[in-house]
């Protein structure tokens, strides 16, 4: 085992000494220094308590890869044994394979230092040199290196934190591989000359969410975290990543632009915008005010502005094409913000740097490209995930930025008119009601009769299809349209959805709406057009906005409960319930119709 200790001196004291001003070594001459001993056990466990989760722990050792020039990175997430992938604490190993440069001992121990050799090439991914003990130790208890370099396969080489705490040193230990292993570990570096192999075990002993978890995580953001080296063309080295757990032998992760530049449109035209489309908001340079003798790099910022995710609903005037589209953007909370990369990789996911994006901001995205350069300015911390601006610099940001989140509240703004404004009426509404359950909470207390409930439901069912057959054929015979209340319910045509609430002009009677059912889709009414209710009230209010689409639901709640009552309630006689239902229905509609027209005033435009 090697001491940590020894291995500094060697390392640190005599590679640097000619490098230490003249005063400071006439300094030293004077002072006395006095070693301390260090709780190796205690820094482990800090170090591995800096903020990951565990797919920003994997990314962080993904980092290295990436730095040792590997074009190939491969995860591999191993269960624990009985384990199924949703359970937590499920992960036995981890694996990150690379086909990097590949580290010889020197390479390895340089690796396991706290603290590793600093002499990274310009814009490197690593900074502090201590991203792969950090990482390894959040996700596990020991961290093994197995490296390939110039064709020859190392020894195995480990970290592990009891080893640590029974030596009380920072030691590592190794291993010769054994025939298995060496077979094992050449099969995953492959058929290169060169590569790497970090493990992570013990990962039991540590209280993390299921792999499931993690894998969605990783899929949801590796594309953009590595967006710059994933889309990079081939020709001019592109990266690769794939993940490898159970179900999944080879995930390819795709490069994804979070701003979406290439479908966003270039100046935005409130008299021309139609909502299917991101617009730029800003795209420029921004130059960082510094008090410091040298001057730093401008940082790129690019802002686009979203359209309202809700432009990809039923009600929206979009085409199914476009809203497609706005589905794939995800505008979301989470996905709002400061998207911002350090040479290259992404290091803050939707940050509102210090609520310069509000939180109803949904629509605002911005990507910030950081080099090393700008780390002490903008206080980049070890991991690498965080950041901080003094007061100057975010005030100075928070100017720029005015104008872009004014955009992003107006396209908002301009989407729910919109999507308020419909896509015919009832359109809406169907996506509101998609979770409601349709069940009957005390029917257990009261079993029905499971034949008379199914007779009483198959009849309902019939007289339903029925009756929107007649009111088809009297709107076909106005000239009518009964778009809203299509019956092809089997159709693929996203705009011949089944619509739970239908508006007609020719409905028989007066009541306001009509309770039906469908034998696939269940539940369903007609409302009736030429109700007062409806003519004074109903009609004020756009075809999907929040007024609507609660009396919508007031009424369709209503038909559950009466194609509910009528189903469950066998012991009492069918006749007697549908006179009961009945009478509702004109004291209800009466009652409506008398209050709507002595208050049509109220709702005047």
């Amino acid at each position: 085992m090697l001491s940590q200790a020894s291995q500094t001196k060697i390392i640190g004291t005599g590679a640097r000494r000619k490098d230490l001003h003249p005063l400071f070594l006439d300094i030293e001459k004077k002072m006395k220094s006095i070693p301390l001993p260090m709780n190796a056990a205690r820094v482990c466990n800090a170090i591995a308590r800096i903020g990951y989760e565990p797919h920003s722990a994997l990314m962080d050792i993904i980092d290295n890869s990436v730095a040792a020039g590997a074009l190939n990175v491969r995860v591999i997430i191993d269960l624990v044994e009985g384990k199924t992938i949703n359970q937590r604490n499920n992960v036995a190993r981890y694996r990150v394979v690379d086909n990097g440069k590949g580290m010889d001992e020197t390479g390895i121990k340089n690796a396991f230092m706290l603290g590793s050799d600093g002499n990274y090439q310009p814009n490197s991914l690593s900074k502090y040199g201590m991203g792969l003990k950090s990482a390894g130790f959040s996700l596990g208890t020991r961290i093994q290196l197995v490296s390939k370099k110039n064709g020859e396969l190392s020894d195995k080489y480990y970290l592990d934190r009891q080893i640590i705490e029974n030596s009380k040193d920072y030691v590592i230990c190794t291993e010769e591989l054994s025939t298995k292993e060496s077979d094992e570990y050449s099969q995953l570096i492959n058929a290169n000359t060169s590569g790497t192999v970090v493990e992570i075990t013990g990962c039991g002993t540590i209280y993390h969410a299921s792999a499931k978890s993690t894998i969605d995580k990783l899929k949801h953001r590796l594309g953009v975290t590595y967006f710059p080296f994933l889309s990079t063309p081939k020709e001019e080295r592109r990266l690769t990543i794939s993940l490898t757990y159970p179900g999944e032998l080879n995930y390819s992760v795709q490069p994804l632009d979070i701003l979406f530049v290439n479908d966003a449109e270039e100046n935005f035209d409130p008299e021309k915008y139609t909502g299917a489309l991101p617009c730029f908001a800003f795209k420029n340079e921004w130059n960082l005010a510094t008090s410091s003798e040298g001057e730093v790099p401008p940082i790129k910022l690019e802002v686009v502005t979203f359209p309202k995710d809700g432009m990809s609903n039923n009600a929206s005037p979009l085409s199914a094409d476009e809203k497609l589209r706005i589905k794939s953007y995800r505008v979301s909370r989470e996905n709002k913000g400061f998207f911002v990369y350090r040479n290259g990789r992404l290091i803050r996911w939707g940050d509102d740097l210090d609520d310069i994006v509000g939180k109803d901001l949904l629509g605002f995205r911005a990507r910030m490209e950081l080099t090393t350069d700008h780390d002490d300015l903008l206080h980049v911390d070890v991991s690498k995930q965080r950041l901080e601006m003094d007061d100057e610099t975010r005030n100075n940001l928070e100017v720029l930025m005015r104008l872009p989140k004014r955009q992003s509240k107006q396209i908002f703004e301009l989407c729910d008119d919109k999507i308020n404004q419909g896509n015919g009426e009832g359109a809406g509404f169907s996506e509101t009601a998609a979770d409601v359950p349709e069940e009957d909470p005390i029917a257990g207390m009261s079993p029905a009769d499971p034949a008379m409930k199914k007779f009483r439901a198959k009849k309902r069912e019939a007289e339903s299809e029925a009756s929107v057959k007649k009111v088809q054929e009297l709107e076909k015979k106005d000239d009518g349209n009964l778009g809203d209340s299509k019956d092809d319910n089997n159709s693929s045509d996203p705009d011949n959805e089944f619509r739970k609430v239908r508006y007609s002009d020719v409905l028989p009677g007066m009541d306001l709406w009509s309770t039906q059912k469908d034998p696939i889709q269940g539940t369903f009414v007609l409302i009736n057009r030429r109700h007062a209710f409806y003519q004074s009230i109903l009609s004020n209010f756009d075809e999907s906005s929040p007024s609507r689409l609660a009396i919508e639901a007031l009424i369709f709640c209503c038909a559950i409960g009466e194609n509910q009552t009528y189903e469950n309630l066998t012991k009492v006689p069918e006749g007697d319930i549908q006179e009961v239902l009945r009478r509702f229905y004109v004291v209800l509609s009466y009652n409506l119709g008398e209050w709507a027209g002595g208050n049509q005033n109220l709702f005047d435009k």
